[in-house]
């Protein structure tokens, strides 16, 4: 297992540019997206084939690769394929993403019966060390859960990173408590676009009754 995950972010040190790795805790299920992160004039193919290629040099067949979606995505001069990941539960989380698994020593990813998610891990961001030419790392935990505490370095909204270099992935940890049963209001505006859809919703059906009131109208007074 090991193994294969020191492929994913030897596809990240090949090419010398960065990789993000995002999670998104979403009514106690998660998403998980791992994205290196390639310069556009070193791609002239797909970019999952490209990828596919760069890591084949250390592995035969690449299934480290395997995910339930797969997208190419773009930004400024730089070009990447972003894998996706779906799981049912923390608990599914815990036990089949191997990524935290292999960066840290020690980690722990669970659901409470005290109403508190929580993920941490050890100190060391044991792949800074694994590999020496990866220069940097950021990951990103995004959560509708209302937060308890975090030790992220920087928090906009309802998303949490860490940035991780040379510098300080020895001491490096990721703490993050949620509450379980509190969620954040408007998460992604979706209360508000609900709202407006329900207001919709009323107000088209204020107009089809108002209109066919009046026909109704005008059909009386004909008789």
């Amino acid at each position: 297992m090991k193994k294969k995950i020191l492929l994913i972010f030897s596809v990240f040190l090949l090419t010398g540019c960065s990789g993000n790795y995002e999670i998104e805790i979403y009514n106690d299920q998660v998403t998980e997206k791992t994205t290196p992160w390639y310069q556009k004039s070193e791609v002239s193919k797909d970019v999952y084939e490209y990828t596919q290629e760069l890591s084949l040099k250390y592995d035969d067949n690449g299934d480290f690769l395997r995910c339930n979606e797969k997208k190419e995505v773009a930004k400024d001069e730089q070009i990447g394929i972003e894998l996706k990941n779906h799981y049912s539960s923390i608990s599914d989380y815990q036990e089949n993403s191997p990524v935290l698994d292999y960066c840290y020593i020690a980690h722990n990813v669970t659901s409470y019966e005290n109403d508190l998610i929580t993920l941490k891990t050890s100190k060391e961001f044991t792949c800074m060390k694994d590999i020496e030419e990866l220069e940097k790392v950021t990951i990103a935990i995004e959560s509708n859960h209302k937060l308890k505490e975090t030790n992220a370095d920087k928090v906009k909204n309802n998303t949490y990173y860490w940035y991780i270099d040379k510098d300080n992935y020895e001491n490096k940890p990721i703490s993050l408590v949620l509450y379980e049963n509190k969620y954040v209001w408007n998460y992604k505006n979706k209360n508000i676009k609900r709202l407006f859809l329900i207001l919709i919703v009323i107000g088209g059906t204020v107009l089809l009754s108002s209109s066919i009131y009046k026909i109704y109208l005008k059909e009386k007074d004909r008789m």
